[in-house]
Formats: C-alpha cells, sequence, structure tokens
C-alpha cells in the first residue's frame, strides 16, 4: 500500500481517530489506509464511531487470505465481537496499529501468530 509516510510515527490511541486526536486506533488506521485506495470499508462511519466489530461486520469472511485481506481478533480486550483489525501483508505478517509497548506504539508490521486469539479472516 503507497504513501504511508502520513501515518507512519502517529501514535496509537485507543478510540482516536485522526492525528488531531493525538493518533489512531487500529480500525481507523485500517478504514484510512483504504480511503487513501478510494475505498469506504465503513460507510456509516460519519453516523457512528467504526470500531474493529463494525468493520468486520461490513466485509467479506474468506477461507484463503491474500495480501490486502482483513484479519481480525477477538479478546484482545473485553468487549463482544472482533477488538482488533489488522491488513495482511503476507501470511502470518499484518500490518496494523497498536500499542507495542513504551516508546514503540502505533503503526507497524505485526507477526500474526503473536496474538493469543485465533484470526478471522476477511475482504473488503
Amino acid at each position: 500500500m503507497a504513501d504511508r509516510a502520513w501515518y507512519w510515527g502517529t501514535p496509537y490511541r485507543f478510540g482516536g481517530f485522526q492525528e488531531s486526536s493525538g493518533g489512531l486506533d487500529c480500525s481507523q488506521f485500517v478504514q484510512a489506509r483504504f480511503w487513501i485506495l478510494g475505498i469506504d470499508i465503513d460507510p456509516e462511519h460519519e453516523t457512528a464511531n467504526t470500531n474493529a466489530e463494525r468493520l468486520r461486520q461490513a466485509c467479506d469472511p474468506v477461507t484463503a487470505p491474500e495480501r490486502g485481506d482483513l484479519v481480525f481478533f477477538k479478546g484482545t480486550y473485553d468487549a463482544p465481537g472482533a477488538t482488533h483489525v489488522g491488513i495482511i501483508r503476507e501470511p502470518g505478517m499484518m500490518l496494523d496499529d497498536h500499542d507495542r509497548g513504551p516508546g514503540s506504539s502505533g503503526p507497524g508490521f505485526t507477526s500474526s501468530a503473536e496474538s493469543s486469539t485465533r484470526p478471522l479472516h476477511s475482504t473488503v
């Protein structure tokens, strides 16, 4: 996905929806990446806050995920449905946004094996 410079270095912020709010969360990060491509994966984003579960519901499940498909996780925090989302880069690797620990939060590449929950794959 081209033009990654605008978000690289933007901090993770739970519930964050733009740089001016102090950072982005995983769902806003993913949604913004698709906006760059002209794809609105949550058409209702102006009337309700987008989160990982809303994005999951807007996508179609796939059994053989490919680069650019979305990967969703349940149980990364206490909430129903999908609680984390990333974009598949290659098998076992995703581009996502989360708190990576002191001094290293924000967008980056993460092994999907790092999650303790089974991923759910979808396509836009």
